[in-house]
């Protein structure tokens, strides 16, 4: 439904001559064919993320935002109670329900040893992690290769990158201390060079990494990779009030939601069935009447009206959606609503100001990583990021050594993206601690 091709034209195989004539980066060496297929690219995940948050919250959710749980605590009348603490004003808080859903990912067995329920199972996760590195965008096409260990490794076009990706191997460490090292990123640099001639292949032109790990279901003595992908829903607890979730892919994310969503208005007897299937993810919460492909629209009049360039106002309602027009007013309204945040980057003043005011923004990696895409540049913002944190300091009323932390912490983001560096210089500072 997301492809933009006719069904006849989404796959076919291709000799070596036309392989090369579509993408002639590719190395022709052992080159014997290619397949060739449609698929559709998700530009800002975590901006699907975010909206999904948002929608619900608009639909009555209770929202808590950099809330960390802290005990799970049983009830006499069968009801099982939350302690949750704020990480930004420190106040504790108390929650009480009749099912606990633990969707939190590569912590869902912690989140199981604070209800007592881990012994009775064993574990339900194994960690495996992934990372990327970001090179200069070399190919038009996504290419799809197989490594000599047989996995299969992708080379995407990506905004102005090409996002190389991904390995998969077993991690047993704190999913908070996760960072690609140099023997990752040489094995994706190495695999790479078999099916590129490009010389920008490098390490040296590595503009950052990105490590994360997936919450796959535990299934021992299988090869990290071979592990399945698919989602697992596991009831425990004296009345199956503890849901945990397991598995999955960002791709099947609503499906799954749709299961869970049934499996607990099927325990609670309430409820009906699930429209989100239904539902516009734009900041509108409307019915769709029809399926978009694209949120792109005719705003040729508004080009001039918003003093935008064209590539701006086309960045704006990529990222947005529908929604644009309320960041377009606010260019409008702000004196320097159109300004631009970063020289490197399309982003304006006026996209500040709405992830602060409507977005839940609580911190300068909010912005720069989850609510723009300047973190996610080849500047990674940091030209930029003491103006925004300034900005964002006035707007919600950090104070100075607020503002100092916000911007360390950012700074030790992108450091932990480059440390697979370090390994020439010795063991990096926060290592040795």
């Amino acid at each position: 439904l997301l492809t933009p091709a006719q069904s006849a034209q989404r796959s076919r195989t291709l000799s070596t001559n036309q392989a090369l004539s579509l993408e002639p980066s590719l190395a022709p060496g052992d080159l014997l064919g290619a397949g060739y297929y449609i698929d559709d690219l998700l530009l800002f995940p975590e901006r699907l993320c975010l909206e999904n948050v948002l929608s619900a919250h608009r639909l009555g959710a209770r929202v808590f935002n950099y809330t960390q749980v802290e005990e799970i605590l049983p009830l006499k009348n069968g009801l099982r109670e939350l302690v949750v603490r704020d990480l930004l004003t420190r106040e504790p808080s108390k929650l009480a329900g009749r099912l606990i859903i633990n969707a939190a990912g590569p912590w869902v067995d912690q989140i199981r040893a604070m209800a007592g329920v881990e012994d009775r199972r064993g574990r339900l996760i194994r960690s495996t992690k992934g990372i990327h590195i970001l090179l200069p965008r070399m190919t038009d096409h996504a290419i799809y290769l197989s490594a000599k260990d047989d996995r299969m490794l992708f080379v995407i076009p990506w905004r102005e990158f090409s996002l190389v990706g991904t390995t998969d191997t077993d991690f047993e460490g704190d999913p908070d201390r996760c960072w690609a090292t140099a023997d990752e990123v040489g094995y994706l640099l190495g695999e790479t060079r078999r099916a590129l001639s490009d010389p920008r292949v490098s390490e040296d032109t590595i503009a950052y990494t990105y490590a994360g790990v997936r919450p796959l279901s535990w299934e021992a003595g299988k090869p990290a990779s071979k592990v399945s992908r698919q989602h697992r829903m596991v009831s425990e607890g004296p009345r199956k009030e503890i849901l945990s979730i397991t598995g999955t892919k960002l791709t099947c994310y609503r499906s799954l939601a749709q299961h869970v969503g049934e499996r607990v208005v099927a325990q609670l007897g309430r409820g009906g069935p699930s429209k989100t299937t239904r539902l516009a993810l734009d900041g509108s919460d409307e019915e769709a009447g029809q399926l978009e492909a694209r949120a792109w629209m005719d705003v040729g009049d508004e080009i001039g009206a918003s003093g935008l360039t064209r590539d701006q106002l086309e960045y704006v309602v990529e990222l947005y959606g529908r929604n644009y027009r309320a960041v377009l007013s606010l260019a409008r309204a702000l004196p320097d609503g159109a300004a631009r945040l970063c020289d490197q980057n399309p982003d304006i003043v006026a996209q500040l100001h709405h992830a602060v005011a409507h977005e839940l923004t609580c911190s300068l990696q909010d912005f720069l990583l989850r609510r723009s895409g300047i973190g996610q540049s080849a500047c990674q913002g940091m030209d930029c990021a003491p103006g925004i944190a300034g900005r964002m300091a006035t707007l919600l009323g950090w104070s100075a050594r607020r503002l100092e932390a916000e911007l360390s912490a950012y700074q030790d983001h992108v450091e932990r993206n480059l440390r697979f560096r370090t390994r020439k210089i010795g063991t990096s500072r926060s290592e040795a601690q």
